[in-house]
């Protein structure tokens, strides 16, 4: 494979070359030594803003295509551009969320998913999401709310760092990352970037092509690369506290919606919060969008009481339309209740007697060492939902 050291070269050597043949066809041409130098500059000035785009193989792109056609394939190929945790196979309750999110991004509609804390809900949804925007999201409205704007906003920095720095990503899809990457941290270069390279839809080649992006604030928009599947794709953060009615922007409505763990310590507590904030989620995000194309909504939740808002909307009486399901943690308890209890007992004396370090271990060491001495016996009968 070439890397990106060996095409940069390359580019600068064809740029090396171009740069001798406009100098010898001006002194054949009778240009003026003033107009010589005004082009030298010009042509400076191009080759600072200019990048390559690299092809793919026929192998890449066969590979690139294998990998989209599964979904939980291309989660395990592009794992380390989100998480730098190990990938781990997905769990049956993972496999049905990957399915849930899947069907909501392709066939539209609305879903509620609760799970509990550190079960890769949110993560598998961002992955999905631009998975579906490299694959041909171009053009469309992505949103992300959180409880507030600090919340989606460290959502939107994971998309922003896979497409810039992870270099799985940069190999397979050289269209949506290699602009980025040439920015080098310095994004107002995106307004003024051109690329060369050649179309990976039909293969055609293109010059001097801008790739008009945006890659800062709280706004994403994916380079618009001539035939890039995901040119032009907008890809917008907010909080649910901030004004939503009416969003279009550069004329377009939101697709999707991802609403990511909405509940407050207010809305959790208290049922009048928790109503107004539904209100909220069934009117307002609800209308944003069109009448032909009604925005999908995927609301990402842990049930922390029977009053909060992702108590309601995963429950299927209240509201149908979102199919809520809800995620276990414990699918069986273990048979030896009875060892558990004595486990609690010998935690509750070591918290109040043990002077144990608790960044060493947060269970005291008596009660750790009577659960690895009985082990077998006391995990005997119990299931969980997530072996990892």
């Amino acid at each position: 494979m070439t890397t990106a050291d060996q095409l940069q070269a390359a580019e600068k050597k064809l740029k090396d070359q171009l740069r001798k043949v406009r100098a010898v066809r001006g002194k054949r041409g009778g240009i003026s030594e003033r107009d010589q130098d005004a082009l030298r500059k010009r042509e400076t000035r191009l080759e600072s803003r200019l990048i390559y785009i690299p092809s793919l193989t026929p192998e890449d792109r066969a590979e690139r295509l294998r990998r989209e056609a599964d979904d939980e394939l291309w989660i395990a190929s592009y794992w380390s551009a989100f998480s730098s945790d190990s990938y781990y196979p997905l769990e049956p309750q993972q496999r049905q969320m990957v399915a849930d999110f899947a069907a909501l991004l392709s066939e539209g509609g609305d879903r509620a998913s609760a799970a509990s804390r550190g079960e890769g809900k949110t993560l598998l949804a961002i992955v999905l999401t631009l998975k579906a925007i490299l694959q041909g999201g171009g053009q469309d409205l992505w949103v992300i709310l959180g409880a507030t704007a600090k919340n989606a906003a460290d959502i939107l920095d994971t998309i922003r760092m896979a497409v810039g720095e992870n270099d799985e990503l940069w190999r397979y899809y050289p269209e949506a990352c290699a602009p980025v990457r040439a920015l080098e941290n310095t994004v107002q270069r995106a307004k003024t970037q051109v690329a060369n390279g050649e179309r990976f839809d039909n293969g055609e080649p293109f010059v001097e092509a801008p790739t008009r992006f945006h890659w800062t604030g709280d706004r994403l928009i994916f380079p618009n690369v001539p035939g890039s599947p995901s040119a032009g794709a907008i890809v917008v953060a907010q909080g649910l506290d901030s004004a939503l009615r009416g969003m279009r922007i550069k004329n377009r409505r939101p697709r999707a919606v991802i609403i990511d763990d909405p509940d407050t310590e207010e809305t959790t507590h208290n049922p009048t919060q928790a109503a107004k904030l539904l209100r909220k989620i069934d009117r307002n995000v609800a209308a944003l969008g069109s009448q032909r194309n009604p925005v999908s909504r995927l609301v990402l939740c842990t049930c922390s009481s029977r009053v909060s808002v992702a108590a309601q909307l995963t429950d299927r009486d209240k509201y149908p339309s979102f199919r809520g399901r809800r995620m276990r943690f414990l699918l069986k308890p273990p048979t030896n209740q009875t060892a558990w209890a004595e486990f609690i007992e010998l935690c509750k004396r070591g918290w109040t007697t043990e002077q144990a370090d608790v960044r060493e271990s947060p269970i005291p060491r008596v009660a750790h060492e009577f659960y690895l001495a009985r082990r077998d016996e006391m995990d005997e009968g119990g299931e969980v939902a997530n072996r990892h």
